[in-house]
């Protein structure tokens, strides 16, 4: 095949393109591009539920299948038609069946590989692969692809400078420096050619520039092969190293490349450096990999591991011992340590300081200054506290690292071990489980020779048990992960254990207002900050940098532990109720400022407590007053889980909600608070399921009958507005006619602002959709002179921003009533505003709707990229009613850009799903749109069947402001001038000149034929 029907390109920007003769561009969301991604790396039955997990490790298992299904049919329904499905599925198993009729840039590029072809190869590669998409699985492919480019590269340079051809191999050596800047045998090579071509200068130039980049990013110097390259002198000799009892690990060191770097460079320029972190984090592997990297600085290098010394009193005949000493007095001990300590350069590594903190303090302090030559460097879970030492906090192993030691450690003792799809979820999912923790992912490991990896992830509930080694060799404390968290437990005081336990509770961390309310008032306030302190110190407490303040958080194998501590000390219940009254208190307070106060900064607030939020809702009910605490936050977030777009959340919540509610009649606020949630509820089932679901009508009818328990006549004016939109979405004019008028007499009876505005704003679209413009601009004008910025916070119970609403609907009628300029003037002053929001339904539905004008003046650039921006919003947070129109109008963009047959497939594509959210608004228009297309492909029965359903949806339900396109389309199908005649009467009728003519135009073009 001369052209495949699809190309595909992952390297760099990922691309997609179709043919129909000529290339067209294919959009797929973030997700929907990382699952087709995946199935073109994998190259072969890959589960659905494994990429499903993989993809959404975080979703629970049903909602990540959903995900994959959504993302799939998406994938499906994007790509171009063809007789076979693009993607081969079964129940369990999904697999890319492209074959010839797709160009895959990264699968040609390994056959090049593998046939030896690197000159074709190398202009496949753009850039890394997918570099637009953040995705822990991707990083390995990525890497691995990077590392093959490089060994690509070093061909093509070494047959470069084999045929002499030194201009080519300095390209390939600068090209590869791009890809890694560090690659030091690629800088030896452009060294080298420079010098070789006579250009010495230009050699010692390039070394200088390099060595100062070095320097400045990673603070080492060049390796001493790269410098005598530039110097034309040998690398200078080790020092003559007289000991080492550094030790020699027995398995690989993984990762930990950049702490490798920084600690060498902390060591070579500071005498005392202390490497922190949590019991199993590998301090110690560390501290020895960067030991045996600087060797050749020290010509002696000690390791001396003071985790036996449980006095003070043996801790300097330990470290003499350690040396090598014999026959030592205890008055004569330090003198002869200082003795064997001085006189050259020696490293020493102290190892487990943590239990004999103040005697490692003491003796760094006096042997530093007796050996001017001496470094010294430490492992510790808290800091020694000495002047001039520098402290290096070891972090949990980044996914990748972890990822990659769990799979050396499994395959070690199971060599047939290979990372599929059957188990990269279930490892992914242990790795994010133990938090990167060395230990305890070496542990889980060790299983592997009994248990496969999604058994080794069921049992971890049940870490402390499963992590134990199965060897008896090594440290104690480093035998299972208890005995590795006991260790440091066991060094608190009693009521620094106390105030630690407390802290289990928090999921997703905690600030420091929430652990002080927490720890009263056996901890008093002005003493929480000092107490905090010595739990960060000690290596239980992270510290995590935030958007308002820091946050405090554990890792979870150290909360798991205290949870078993707190239960096991009779305070879980007590403290759990403390955690839940803390946060519905919390809830509470910022709920107001949802509606009436800084919505952007409340929302910030209440986000980064979502984890804390779930826990308590999660919880199990069992005390009444466990259940009123539910009840409160439930009924407390019922707005900002609709507002985030968390609507799986909002329903869950909301009808746990009334079922907490139904089992306490005796509330005395029952009524009230059952309002609140069903209307809440109402809102939600119309954006989460569908517009038409029962659920979504019966909450709001419910909530109608309660209008009397409403403490504010604003709740029975959003009530009224929640069945007015369930109505007019639906497209029944005469009930949302009905329920505008009944909001409308509560606001007159109030007569206050926020009132009139949601009444008025109301009225516009009913007067819009049922085709009456001047009445929509009246009511624009009437909203646009009573709004005020303090009416922006409307938007979480109103769904859309009102100022957004209004100036929509003016730009569409103004459109309709032939002021084309006026209307673009508010439609991009509708996306500006949008834009500025931190509100995702109204920017996409804004977007979507709001490009209208565009659509109906023909600017298909502007409208296409305001409805590919729409799409990807909706899609991410499932906004599926405006997911649904912009595919519609994509749909209606390649028709009018020449694929004809695609755009209307597209556009009745949009259709269905558009119905299958029970929405029938504008679908008489849609309809019309898609008739015009099946006219023009000469479909005139299927386009006369189209515009007769459109017809009698007009008719029904009274959706009247397109219904002179509907006789137009008619009239340029049939040749009736009868149609354009009624076109004209309804155009006319309405003043809408721009229908009136478009009735003309298609008139004066029938009687010219």
């Amino acid at each position: 095949m001369e052209h495949p029907m699809l190309a595909v390109r992952l390297f760099g920007a990922p691309d997609l393109r179709g043919r129909a003769g000529t290339d067209w561009e294919i959009h797929l969301p973030h997700r929907a591009l990382s699952v087709l991604a995946r199935l073109l790396l994998v190259r072969g039955n890959i589960g659905r539920d494994d990429i499903a997990f993989l993809l959404w490790p975080d979703e629970p298992e049903d909602e990540a299948r959903a995900n994959l299904r959504r993302a799939i049919y998406g994938i499906t329904q994007t790509l171009p038609p063809r007789a076979e499905p693009w993607i081969r599925a079964t129940r369990t198993t999904l697999a890319w069946a492209g074959g010839p009729d797709a160009s895959v840039d990264v699968i040609e590029y390994e056959e090049l590989l593998e046939q030896g072809r690197y000159a074709q190869a190398d202009s496949l590669y753009m850039g890394d692969l997918l570099e637009s998409l953040d995705e822990p699985w991707i990083e390995p492919e990525r890497e691995r692809l990077r590392e093959a480019q490089l060994d690509c590269l070093m061909h093509l340079l070494n047959d470069a400078r084999a045929r002499g051809d030194s201009v080519t191999a300095m390209r390939y050596a600068k090209r590869a420096l791009r890809i890694d800047p560090w690659r030091e045998d690629f800088e030896r090579v452009l060294i080298a050619l420079r010098r070789d071509a006579g250009d010495r200068a230009g050699a010692l130039q390039e070394y200088k520039r390099f060595a100062s980049a070095l320097h400045g990013e990673i603070g080492v110097d060049p390796m001493p092969e790269t410098t005598a390259e530039a110097m034309q002198t040998p690398a200078p000799a080790p020092l003559k190293r007289t000991r080492s009892t550094i030790p020699s690990p027995i398995s690989s060191f993984v990762g930990r490349e950049t702490e490798l770097r920084e600690l060498t460079s902390l060591l070579g320029t500071n005498r005392l450096v202390s490497v922190l972190g949590p019991g199993g984090v590998g301090k110690t592997r560390l501290a020895v990999a960067v030991a045996h990297r600087m060797e050749n600085d020290f010509a002696a290098a000690d390791f001396i591991d003071v985790a036996p010394v449980k006095q003070t009193e043996f801790f300097l005949p330990a470290v003499a011992s350690a040396l090598g000493l014999r026959d030592f007095t205890a008055e004569s001990v330090y003198s002869r340590i200082a003795d064997t300590l001085s006189g050259e350069p020696r490293l020493l590594l102290i190892d487990n300081c943590e239990r004999v903190t103040e005697a490692s303090a003491t003796f760094a302090a006096r042997i530093l200054q007796a050996c001017p030559q001496l470094r010294i460097l430490t492992t510790s879970r808290e800091p020694l506290h000495v002047t001039g030492e520098i402290w290096y906090e070891v972090q949990p192993l980044p996914l990748d690292d972890a990822l990659t030691l769990l799979c050396d450690r499994v395959r070690a003792l199971y060599p047939a071990f290979a990372l599929t799809g059957e188990t990269a979820a279930a490892i992914v999912s242990i790795c994010k489980r133990l938090d990167g923790i060395p230990l305890a992912i070496e542990l889980a490991a060790s299983r592997a020779r009994t248990l496969s990896p999604n058994q080794i992830l069921e049992r971890l509930d049940d870490r402390f048990e499963l992590l134990c080694a199965t060897s008896t060799a090594g440290v104690p404390h480093q035998q299972t992960l208890r005995a590795a968290i006991d260790w440091s437990y066991e060094m608190l005081s009693s009521s620094e254990a106390q105030a630690l336990r407390a802290l289990a509770l928090f999921h997703g961390g905690a600030d420091l207002a929430a652990v002080q309310a927490m720890w009263e008032p056996e901890i008093p306030p002005e003493q929480t900050l000092g107490v905090l302190t010595t739990l960060v110190e000690k290596s239980f407490v992270r510290v995590m940098p935030g958007r308002r303040s820091n946050r405090y958080t554990l890792l979870e194998s150290i909360r798991e532990y205290l949870l078993e501590k707190l239960r096991d000390s009779g305070e879980f219940r007590y403290v759990r109720t403390r955690h839940a009254l803390y946060y519905a208190e919390f809830a509470e307070a910022i709920e107001p400022l949802l509606v009436r106060g800084d919505q952007s900064s409340a929302i910030d607030r209440l986000s980064v407590e979502d984890e804390n939020f779930r826990a308590v809702l999660d919880a199990d009910a069992e005390d009444r007053t466990t259940r009123e605490v539910q009840l409160r936050l439930s009924v407390a977030l019922r707005w900002y889980y609709n507002f985030r777009g968390m609507l799986t959340e909002a329903i869950a919540y909301l009808n746990k909600g009334l079922a907490l509610l139904e089992a306490m009649p005796d509330n005395p606020q029952h009524d009230l608070l059952a309002l609140r949630l069903h209307a809440s509820l109402g809102t939600t089932m119309m954006l989460a399921k569908s517009w038409a679901a029962p659920e979504a009508e019966a909450a709001y009818e419910t909530a109608s009958t309660l209008i009397h328990a409403a403490t504010d006549h604003r709740e029975a004016i959003w009530i009224l507005w929640g069945i007015w939109v369930y109505h007019q979405v639906r497209g029944n004019m005469h009930g949302a006619l009905a329920a505008r008028d009944r909001l409308r007499a509560v606001a007159r009876r109030h007569g206050d602002e926020v009132s009139t505005l949601i009444a008025d704003m109301v009225s516009l679209q009913v007067a819009f959709y049922t085709g009456n413009f001047h009445e929509c601009l009246a009511f624009c004008r009437s909203v646009e002179a009573t709004f005020r910025p303090e009416h922006r916070a409307l938007i979480s119970l109103y769904t859309i921003d009102i100022e957004l609403v209004t100036l929509v609907h003016r730009s569409l009628a103004r459109w309709i009533l032939g002021d084309a300029q006026a209307s673009l003037a508010a439609g991009g002053e509708a996306e500006s505003r949008a834009r500025r929001l931190a509100h995702p339904y109204s920017l996409a539905w804004t977007l979507t709707w709001g490009s209208t004008p565009y659509l109906l003046s023909g600017d298909l650039d502007a409208l296409g990229k305001c409805l590919r921006e729409g799409l990807q919003i909706s899609e991410s947070h499932h906004f599926s009613f405006i997911a649904a129109m912009a595919k519609i109008m994509l749909g209606w963009i390649a028709g009018r850009s020449g694929s004809l047959d695609a755009g209307i497939a597209q556009m009745e594509r949009g259709l269905d799903a558009l119905h299958a959210t029970g929405a029938a608004i504008a679908v008489p228009h849609f309809r019309t749109l898609i008739a015009e297309f099946l006219g023009a492909a000469s479909r005139t029965g299927e386009a006369l069947a189209m515009l007769s359903a459109a017809e009698r949806q007009v008719s029904s339900w009274n959706e009247r402001w397109q219904l002179a396109e509907v006789y137009r389309v008619r009239g340029d199908l049939t040749g009736d001038l009868g149609c354009y005649q009624a076109a004209r009467d309804v155009a006319a009728a309405q003043d809408a000149r721009a229908w009136l003519a478009r009735a003309k135009n298609g008139e004066a073009a029938c009687v010219s034929k």
